[in-house]
């Protein structure tokens, strides 16, 4: 899969990596062992060549959760800066949380070099574009007058206003697309639920509907600037960057990705230059709906594809608990070998304490019995507060989690969209989890009617329901999910006061161990 070319470029003063197999495996027991933040920057020595490569264009690194693609992009970020010293290089994501917390880790590294930048992609947009875009609840004030004016009554109302708002965002906007033309014959990468050639001309008439209030407003959505800033990046005389590594990249949209592009190669008619572009990501990792093909954004990378076939960060019984929850549905492959990124091999040894379990509580027991769990560990100094997580699937679960631990006693640190700062046990949503590693990790409320949502609005109302579209959304979340259990490298719990979904059943018994301990037990759940 890789491309041959110029001989690696080599750091001051460089570390022969251990070739022999048991001289590797004593190396990672050693790291495993050690300080967990300095195992976070650990960068495999079978992984070092991906690291000094050289490619002639745009490349990409793709692989599973717990692969090591964001630690070689950080080292490949190093590298980068070596090589061009006289360049910026950049390190960009569509997560503000993610590339502030990898900053901090990138600046942790031997002789961290000083040219280089780390910016979330929509700051990248606000440092060419300082027209402010609406505010979200004038967004969805319009979106909602264009739904009530036209969708009322047709057949898109079938569909459920969130969807046709992802419709237009992230297959509409988010490939840009100038004409209905264009709307009625591109690939929807990603949505299941089928639309006819007439309900998306109804779609596009929303669109335009929507489009019309915002612009009596005189106000743009954050997609129409991603696609302003992208314009005028194509037109600068001289790109901003030597290279841009681009990190989950699974959730980023076309735009974005054309924008990435230009920022190291401007017009979209020039090439790429060599290392411009390396595009990290994992399809099975997505919390956003929508996909595109790289060649939608002139990105080429014929001979410089390579995908990791070894999960470095989770404890096996870990990782196939994560796989077997989550199911083998990918979206967006672009080579055969993609199908098999689920299959990645496990450089754990195996240790049978390690298998996750499914603890059932009583009705409102699951804070009490993590509270319990989380003094135990630290007690005994098993882990220390910030190796340990707990992650939910909404902001108010969040909320409502910290009062309850923080009432108890035990410190806790929230994510946000914007990091996190200080020490405690770490407590956000699903979708703040991406790039993150705890040594131990627990997933609370996940009981059946809790997990994943049910069909419908969320704001309760009943609708029709569509099995494309409901199946499309139950799979983001159980893509939610698996980017959760796979942040636990050693201890996974998940917690429910319920019987959990059939996804999580499938994996009892074999992958997750059922533990029962409610005061009167009601039937023991079943593999599904």
């Amino acid at each position: 899969d890789q491309e041959l070319g110029t001989p690696p470029h080599s750091p001051p003063a460089p570390e022969s990596p251990p070739t022999d197999p048991l001289l590797i495996q004593d190396l990672f027991d050693r790291v495993i062992r050690g300080d967990f933040e300095e195992w976070q920057l650990f960068l495999h020595p079978d992984q070092k060549p991906l690291v000094s490569r050289h490619w002639s264009g745009a490349a990409r690194i793709r692989g599973a959760a717990g692969t090591g693609k964001t630690v070689i992009g950080l080292h490949r970020l190093a590298e980068l800066a070596r090589r061009y010293p006289d360049d910026t290089v950049l390190f960009t994501s569509n997560s503000r949380s993610l590339a502030e917390l990898l900053e901090k880790r990138f600046r942790n590294l031997p002789m961290a070099p000083t040219n280089v930048e780390f910016a979330n992609i929509d700051r990248i947009v606000y440092q060419y574009d300082s027209w402010t875009p609406a505010h979200f609840s004038l967004v969805d004030q319009t979106f909602e007058a264009a739904c009530k004016e036209l969708v009322a009554g047709s057949p898109l109302e079938r569909i459920s206003p969130d969807y046709l708002k992802e419709e237009i965002e992230r297959v509409i906007k988010g490939n840009d697309l100038q004409s209905l033309d264009h709307y009625l014959s591109i690939e929807r990468i990603g949505r299941k639920r089928s639309l006819s050639q007439n309900l998306r001309k109804q779609v596009w008439e929303l669109y335009e509907l929507w489009a019309g209030k915002l612009s009596e407003r005189n106000a743009v959505t954050f997609a129409d600037k991603r696609i302003r800033v992208r314009d005028s990046v194509q037109n600068l005389a001289q790109a901003p960057y030597r290279c841009v590594i681009v990190d989950e990249a699974q959730d980023v949209t076309l735009v974005e990705l054309q924008l990435v592009r230009a920022l190291v190669a401007g017009d979209p008619q020039k090439p790429v230059p060599k290392d411009g572009v390396l595009i990290l990501d994992d399809p099975a990792q997505r919390i956003y709906a929508g996909g595109y093909r790289l060649g939608w954004a002139s990105l080429d990378i014929t001979g410089r594809a390579q995908v990791l076939r070894k999960n470095y960060r989770n404890a096996p019984a870990v990782y196939r608990a994560a796989k077997r929850v989550r199911g083998r549905e990918l979206v967006a492959l672009d080579h055969d070998d993609d199908k098999y990124i689920l299959d990645a091999e496990l450089g754990f040894h195996e240790r049978e304490e390690e298998k996750p379990n499914l603890v059932l509580v009583d009705g409102n027991g699951e804070l009490p019995y993590l509270c319990e769990r989380i003094r135990e560990f630290i007690a005994a100094e098993k882990y220390s507060a910030n190796e340990i997580a707990v992650f939910l699937k909404h902001n108010i679960q969040v909320e409502a989690t910290i009062g309850f631990l923080q009432r108890e006693g035990i410190r806790c640190v929230q994510l946000t969209r914007d990091g996190f700062t200080g020490d405690g046990i770490r407590v956000g949503t699903y979708d703040r989890a991406r790039g993150l590693e705890f040594r131990a990790v627990f997933l609370p409320r996940l009981g059946a009617t809790q997990f994943p949502d049910s069909s419908g609005d969320s704001d309760g109302e009943e609708r029709n329901s569509d099995p494309d579209q409901d199946l499309e959304s139950r799979q983001l979340e159980l893509d939610r999910l698996y980017v959760a259990m796979t942040r636990a490298r050693e201890l996974l719990v998940l917690v429910a006061d319920e019987e959990p979904c059939e996804e999580i059943r499938r994996a009892l018994a074999e992958e997750i161990i059922l533990k029962d301990l409610r005061s009167q037990p009601k039937a023991r759940p079943t593999p599904a």
